[in-house]
């Protein structure tokens, strides 16, 4: 059992890297920046809502925002589909996916 649990641990990085299993494809890739780019703006406006409540008036911003969740904004889609009329075909094919 032991030898077992050895021989998987070390071979499985390599067969799911063989077998693909570790990519992304662009229209995942494009649901994902999507979804990310949408909570970024609405903590965006949640930030602004508690702004302009009088009960956050003595809140120090600048050290509220290091305990902010920060997502990566992922690159990935942006460089391969630089054209305006790609981005939308991918847009449409993902909507009717």
């Amino acid at each position: 059992m032991i030898l077992t649990v050895c021989i998987n641990s070390t071979t499985m990085p390599f067969l799911v890297s063989y077998l693909k299993m570790d990519r992304i494809t662009a229209s995942r890739q494009m649901v994902f920046d999507q979804a990310m780019k949408q909570l970024r703006e609405a903590g965006d406006k949640q930030e602004a809502l508690l702004r302009s409540d009088h009960v956050f008036d003595s809140a120090v911003w600048d050290e509220v925002r290091k305990y902010y969740f920060v997502v990566p904004q992922s690159k990935m889609i942006e460089e391969a589909v630089t054209d305006v009329q790609d981005k939308k075909v991918l847009e449409v094919k993902e909507a009717r996916r």
